[in-house]
């Protein structure tokens, strides 16, 4: 099958399409004619190896790209009863260490257990935008950060894909939302339902003149130290990956009571119906700046690489 891969991350490397082996559906999992996917943050780094992207995908060669995917169940495995070929599906790929996939592929095979019925409501291409970027948002305030309703969050990054779903999942859980992106990107944030966004490029983080219950550092660009500045005394400062700098705050964090969290977030059939209901009932809609086709991959990797991106960059595949 084709796929979309690398085969060392030498300087100046570029994604290309790769022949690899057809993933089988074994005991319990599900085999998905891949028809829509979408890009991450992640995903550079998974193509650098920089930014924790070692962490995030096997180090071994060719490493297939992509997270995100929706599609058509092809085959089930064995002691599979929730699904049936032909049903139409989303979901992600698990970040691993040992993972040797990559969404985007004209297949992918995972657990019954991590994959849901698509919302009907969505395109191949939109559903694909919301797998680990809805349920990032959902198991982080809900799991790790015991998000209530009334109490208050900031979203640093608001605009991005985490952050342009973050504000909408905090908002159906009853939070006040305040969001932080650049300037041409806060009239949207408040259009998601941002109760108030802040301008950064005018506005440091720590002088905003407020105190918040949870600060979801989704630009991964602020600290707990810095962040703690602003958190009522038992808030939670949250960051999406575990780097050098979340290692110094969480050691901080032993010494004081407010928290120092990451996530490494599951692909779960559960959390995924849920984003499903809510995309049904018109409470959660995907955030897609741009849809493109299996053949302007590289395209995207530029795309996503440039500044203040807004939403997600999707695919819609044909083959």
């Amino acid at each position: 099958m084709k796929a979309w891969g690398i085969k060392s991350r030498n300087a100046g490397v570029k994604p290309e399409i790769l022949e690899v082996e057809k993933p089988i559906a074994g005991p319990g999992s599900v085999l998905v004619g891949v028809k829509g996917s979408s890009m991450n943050q992640a995903d550079i780094k998974v193509l650098t190896g920089k930014n924790g992207g070692g962490f995030l995908h096997s180090g071994k060669f060719p490493i297939l790209l992509g997270f995100d995917f929706a599609g058509v169940v092809a085959q089930v495995g064995e002691g599979v009863t929730d699904f049936s070929a032909g049903d139409e599906v989303y979901g992600f790929l698990a970040y691993s260490t040992s993972t040797k996939q990559g969404a985007l592929s004209q297949y992918v095979s995972l657990p019954s257990t991590a994959l849901a019925k698509k919302p009907s409501k969505t395109s191949f291409a939109e559903a694909a935008s919301l797998g680990t970027v809805a349920v990032t948002a959902l198991q982080s305030l809900r799991d790790k950060c015991k998000f209530q309703p009334g109490q208050k969050v900031l979203i640093n990054g608001a605009s991005g894909g985490v952050g342009s779903v973050a504000i909408q999942v905090a908002k159906i859980m009853g939070g006040e939302v305040w969001g932080l992106c650049s300037s041409k990107n806060v009239d949207y944030a408040k259009q998601l339902g941002a109760d108030k966004v802040l301008n950064y490029q005018t506005t440091q983080l720590e002088a905003i003149p407020e105190k918040f219950d949870v600060v979801f550092d989704v630009a991964c660009n602020s600290t707990f130290s810095i962040s703690s500045k602003i958190l009522t005394p038992q808030g939670h400062y949250f960051v999406l990956l575990p780097t050098p700098a979340f290692m110094i705050g969480f050691l901080q964090s032993l010494f004081s009571p407010k928290a120092c969290r990451f996530l490494g977030v599951q692909s779960k059939k559960k959390d995924l119906d849920q984003i499903t209901a809510w995309v049904e009932a018109g409470r959660l809609k995907p955030c897609v700046s741009s849809t493109l086709n299996f053949n302007e991959v590289p395209q995207a990797f530029d795309l996503l690489g440039q500044q203040s991106p807004r939403g997600k960059i999707a695919f819609s595949f044909e083959f």
